[in-house]
């Protein structure tokens, strides 16, 4: 069976992922032009947001990953793949992006160990959010929570996500 399922939209194109088998697979299209993304060692990817500029982020699994979450977030602009991984130190942490703005500033969330499956979702939040800007990370999280991740963020840098705590999910606004 062959599934599309579109997550992002910008006044350009359609970016999200489709599954065909057992093949997941990250994709824009403009009009009836459409174009795998899969950064370079991925088995599985999806496309979870885009800018003006037509950057793209989302997350890849590279072999015996769940393709129905990222194992490493990703950036492509250019023609170009930039792999994103939160810089934990920690063996086995897993990282994906959700949000991108016209400035490149890039939100997501990270796992640690031993959550492999991790982040899947926004409902489903990963043990910490994170904000990428160009180059450096900045951890988010909620103060009180037990997971947190960044979803989105606009051109003023204000960024949303969710985040649970006392196994309730919840919403955040971070300006």
């Amino acid at each position: 069976a062959f599934q599309t399922v579109p997550l992002a939209v910008n006044g350009k194109y359609i970016a999200g992922y489709y599954e065909s088998g057992n093949l997941v697979n990250g994709y824009l299209q403009r009009g009836t032009t459409f174009q795998n993304l899969y950064p370079p060692g991925s088995k599985s990817s999806y496309v979870s947001a885009l800018n003006r500029h037509q950057a793209a982020v989302g997350g890849f699994c590279p072999n015996g990953c769940n393709p129905n979450t990222g194992t490493h977030g990703f950036l492509y602009s250019g023609g170009k793949y930039v792999q994103i991984d939160y810089p934990s130190g920690i063996q086995g942490t897993t990282t994906t992006a959700f949000g991108i703005n016209d400035a490149g500033q890039i939100v997501g969330g990270y796992c640690l160990p031993p959550r492999s499956a991790c982040p899947t979702d926004e409902i489903n939040p990963a043990d910490h959010g994170f904000l990428y800007d160009h180059g450096v990370f900045t951890q988010l999280d909620y103060p009180g929570a037990q997971l947190t991740q960044a979803n989105a963020i606009n051109d003023a840098g204000t960024i949303v996500g969710t985040y649970n705590a006392n196994f309730t999910l919840h919403s955040f606004l971070y300006q």
